[in-house]
């Protein structure tokens, strides 16, 4: 039974033209959790297979799919339609096995499998994960997205959103609470929606969003602030008893108060691994100045490869602090990004004036091919580092900084120090700069790290010992 909120909702994803065409593309709706947005997914798709389909509109629909990024959470979507379906039809076959008894008439239209999903008036429901090839050879009327926040890069909406292409009136409807720095695709959709609404972008009939949320972070328990982002307060269906616990509990979370009951993008920011103060306190000038070598290079970029850093980190003989320096900073855009060719010519041209120990980069870097390539033709002591060996390179750097073993003297690492972000790796206190909680590129940051880490470890000179 859908409540005023859901039924505005739904009322507004089926709104249409005289021709019976609907206005709506995509559609997000957004509440604290546990409002009902499913419910919202189950009656309209519940109206598409029983009712909708037989719409001149919705003729040339043939599947629809709960998605969601792993199969237990496109599971409860198409549970719950299951539930709803069985109890408006006695299934033809359940199971994947013919059920006993000759059932006859309109009763024998569903049909429920083990492999073929819900299906009812030629029109089928089934799931979609992020596993590859989920939803190949489908052309989907409707994909129904169950909590957007898991969809951390946009593999699935890239494989899904194509195969509606050709579709009459195909729409996308997706639920969610806030998310994290890293749920990229339901950010986007939240700031194109926010953006119609304030004005600053042309409105666009197609895309409809309408996100409950309060109107700060700091509300506490003001009830009428908590009913802006949670619709459902008054219906019965939520506890107050339960959310006056919840906020007790998020004291020591505040962070998950605000996005899963405020519904707002909270500001993860973490402890730094050291402060601003320890960071200026290396200071020096001219780090590398006097320093022979040999020189440690390290290089990283971001994955759409509009910038990329190139430091440059070497033990200092005269104090054993290792020095670091940004030797270059490339700057593209997304319609001329940089090519991993200019970068490795930039190193080949620093190997022939200076004496290179290694030549760093991560493994999933964007111009790793690029690298790769340069050092098959030229033999540079280049060094592929795994992703298990960026946390240690990070608590080397950190190490170096607290300890004052690090000299530096950049303004572009000072100001990417200033604003970037750890994540946190495994449950031993492990750690690697967050790229996509950061609120700017760290390039800088990161080559630094791995360079200096690198550097510190490598013996400037051969040393051999005698009986």
């Amino acid at each position: 039974m859908a409540g005023p909120w859901q039924a505005h909702v739904i009322e507004r994803v089926l709104m249409h033209d005289d021709a019976g065409d609907l206005l709506v593309q995509e559609a997000l709706a957004s509440t604290g959790r546990q409002n009902g947005k499913t419910t919202i997914v189950r009656i309209i798709m519940g109206w598409m297979l029983d009712e909708g389909i037989k719409l001149p509109a919705f003729q040339r629909w043939i599947d629809m799919l709960a998605a969601a990024h792993d199969a237990g959470q496109a599971r409860v979507v198409y549970r719950a339609v299951q539930r709803d379906m069985l109890k408006l039809h006695v299934p033809t076959y359940l199971g994947g096995r013919k059920p006993k008894g000759g059932i006859v008439g309109d009763q024998e239209r569903l049909r429920i499998t083990d492999y073929f999903g819900i299906e009812i008036n030629g029109l089928t429901l089934d799931t979609a994960t992020s596993q590859p090839g989920s939803a190949r050879g489908m052309s989907p009327g409707l994909i129904a997205w169950d909590e957007m926040l898991t969809q951390r890069n946009w593999a699935m909406w890239e494989a899904l959103s194509p195969a509606q292409s050709a579709i009459r009136n195909a729409l996308m409807l997706l639920t969610s609470t806030a998310g994290y720095a890293d749920s990229v695709v339901l950010r986007a959709l939240f700031e194109r929606g926010l953006r119609q609404i304030t004005g600053a972008e042309r409105a666009d009939p197609s895309f409809y969003m309408a996100w409950w949320c309060a109107d700060d972070d700091e509300v506490g328990l003001d009830w009428k602030q908590l009913k802006k982002a949670n619709p459902a307060l008054d219906d019965g269906r939520l506890s107050r008893k339960r959310i006056t616990s919840e906020y007790e509990t998020s004291r020591t979370n505040p962070a998950m108060w605000v996005r899963e009951r405020l519904n707002r993008w909270a500001d993860d920011r973490v402890e730094p691994a050291f402060s601003l103060e320890a960071w200026g306190a290396c200071r020096e000038r001219g780090p590398l100045e006097s320093v022979p070598g040999p020189y440690t290079l390290a290089v990283d970029c971001t994955a759409d490869l509009t910038q990329a850093t190139i430091a440059v980190a070497a033990m200092r003989p005269a104090d054993g602090r290792v020095g670091v320096e940004l030797h270059r900073m490339f700057d593209g855009t997304p319609t001329k990004q940089i090519r991993g060719s200019d970068v490795a010519k930039v190193i080949g041209d620093f190997a022939a004036k200076h004496e290179v120990k290694n030549i760093v980069y991560p493994a999933s870097s964007a111009i790793a091919g690029a690298l790769a390539r340069h050092e098959a033709l030229t033999g540079l002591p280049y060094m592929v580092l795994a992703a298990a060996g960026i946390p240690p390179a990070c608590a080397d750097f950190a190490e170096a900084v607290g300890s004052r073993r690090l000299a530096h003297d950049d303004p572009v690492l000072d100001e990417q120090m200033a604003y970037a972000q750890r994540r946190f790796i495994g449950n031993e206190g492990g750690w690697r700069w967050a790229v996509t909680a950061s609120p700017g590129p760290i390039t800088a940051v990161q080559s630094a790290t791995l360079a200096s880490s690198v550097a510190a470890r490598v013996p400037t000179r051969a040393q051999v010992f005698f009986p």
